[in-house]
């Protein structure tokens, strides 16, 4: 988790970083189309993780809580609850008011 006042750093493709709010607002639109074009890879990367998790889980709670979880992403995936990197960018954007009222994050 990053501090509180610390700007979000984006990491370009060519490996250099740049805080969100430096960003201009087409690289901003751009990086965000990216994360939703991505974001059944995301998805399935998160699905893979929490079966890995399971094999390694004893207690019966725990198996539950991941189990549960599982189900949630399967069901009904958020890139917004799961990508520290795509809300900061949604966040950035709805600061400068590039979203319309309604905006649908969970393309």
């Amino acid at each position: 988790m990053r501090e509180r006042n610390k700007p979000f750093m984006w990491t370009q493709r060519d490996g250099t970083k740049i805080a969100v709010t430096e960003m201009t607002t087409s690289h901003l639109e751009n990086a965000v189309a990216l994360m939703e074009r991505n974001s059944e890879r995301y998805r399935q990367s998160a699905i893979n993780a929490g079966y890995q998790m399971l094999s390694m889980l004893q207690g019966e709670q725990a198996i539950l809580s991941v189990e549960s979880e599982l189900n949630n992403l399967e069901e009904d995936f958020d890139l917004y609850d799961v990508s520290e990197s795509y809300r900061a960018l949604i966040d950035e954007c709805e600061r400068r008011e590039l979203l319309g009222e309604g905006a649908d994050r969970d393309k």
